[in-house]
């Protein structure tokens, strides 16, 4: 039976970081293909804003003050602080109003249905 391993196939390997792995006959050499466009990811700055016995914590004026910064999907988290030194981040999702006759954010609660104390954020 002839040797059914061979390395003569002369397929390149590529693997996902787009390196080319060889000439087929062999795995020693390595060419590097280039990109010539570069994303620059942006970083969005955290807001922070802290309620105390809160039943509806608010964020006021969203569309003038934060919509520049956050835009008009913000990724918008609830904290909830116990008083025992422990926190939760609550599962609740916010509710919005609207500016009159548009889809722009005007302001952003939860609903808790009983006093509470924590902060939410804006990410």
């Amino acid at each position: 039976m002839p040797d059914v391993y061979t390395t003569s196939i002369g397929v390149p390997k590529m693997a996902r970081n787009k390196r080319i792995y060889g000439d087929g006959s062999s795995f020693s050499s390595t060419t590097v293909q280039s990109s010539s466009s570069i994303v620059q990811a942006t970083v969005t700055p955290s807001e922070k804003f802290p309620f105390t016995n809160e039943p509806a914590p608010t964020i006021l004026d969203y569309n003038n003050l934060w919509n520049p910064t956050h835009g008009q999907d913000p990724r918008i988290e609830l904290v909830i602080d116990n008083g025992d030194g422990t926190r939760y981040r609550s599962q609740q999702q916010p509710q919005f109003t609207l500016v009159a006759g548009t889809d722009l954010i005007e302001t952003i609660f939860f609903d808790l249905g009983e006093a509470k104390t924590g902060y939410i954020i804006l990410n």
